[in-house]
């Protein structure tokens, strides 16, 4: 398992928040950050996520069974 570490500093499996990600935003997260760096890969994100929904990317920020 890969793991990031989210907002709080706690794991997460990687493979599992990028299912739980937008699959068009994370393209085009991907166009700008190498989804091999998966810990800029996963902050980048849950940045553009936070942007265009207005809530938070819950496996960045811990928030509920996502």
């Amino acid at each position: 398992m890969r793991s990031v570490i989210d907002a709080n500093g706690h794991p997460v499996d990687y493979d599992a928040a990028t299912e739980a990600m937008d699959k068009d935003l994370r393209e085009e997260v991907a166009r700008s950050v190498r989804p091999e760096d998966a810990q800029a890969f996963f902050e980048s994100y849950a940045a553009r996520h936070a942007q265009k929904y207005l809530q938070p990317f819950a496996p960045y920020t811990g928030g509920g069974n996502w």
